[in-house]
């Protein structure tokens, strides 16, 4: 299935193809094992990145409108039905392209040190 891959060093947005939510670790790549979900546009495009790029090498990074910090490396993206399964995005390359704001490796190093600074959180105590 028709996927986008946000590529931070290339700095383009590209189509791949995903036959599975197996695929979408590798195709995020830089060491990536476990994604998450952080950005969902208001047609279900949905953006999925490294969960723990904090500890992996930073290669860049990208933003939407509104963001106060980067997110480190690469997204696959792609659509959302109303149970949650995957679909082709709604959304065009040239849209997902007006949308992202690049952020260069060195302003992601910043980042990264400046939350692994801080330490572990621990919530509610």
């Amino acid at each position: 299935m028709k996927a986008y891959k946000v590529n931070v060093i290339d700095r383009k947005i590209e189509e791949i193809q995903i036959n599975s939510w197996r695929d979408i670790s590798p195709a995020i790549g830089g060491g990536c094992e476990v994604f998450e979900a952080p950005v969902t546009l208001p047609n279900n495009d949905t953006f999925y990145v490294d969960e723990e790029a904090m500890y992996h090498e930073c290669v860049g990074g990208w933003m939407l409108e509104g963001f106060s910090y980067p997110v480190l490396g690469n997204a696959i993206i792609q659509g959302t039905d109303d149970e949650g399964e995957s679909t082709e995005p709604l959304s065009t390359i040239e849209e997902i392209e007006s949308m992202i704001i690049w952020v260069s490796k060195e302003n992601c190093e910043t980042h990264k040190n400046r939350v692994l600074s801080q330490g572990p959180r621990i919530f509610g105590f």
